[in-house]
């Protein structure tokens, strides 16, 4: 019973510190840039969790650009 108690709180900690833990992500993007050049741009995410950067680093676009490909690094 103890050891069966002992494992759940482990798990149950480990489930929350591991969905709120906010570190320093970057996003790369690659892209065509206004001119129809490809470019390649990294942009810091910091402070943030992981899903919060993820959601930021798919939506990220620059005025004229276009055929994003963005994926966190």
């Amino acid at each position: 019973m103890k050891k069966t108690f002992v494992i759940l709180s482990v798990l149950a900690i480990s489930a929350i510190a591991m969905s709120s833990c906010k570190k320093d992500y970057v996003c790369e993007c690659n892209y065509t840039s206004v001119l129809g050049t490809p470019e390649r741009v990294e942009v810091p995410y910091n402070n943030s969790t992981k899903s919060q950067a993820k959601d930021a680093c798919t939506n990220y676009r620059l005025p004229g650009a276009t055929n994003f490909d963005c994926k966190l690094k």
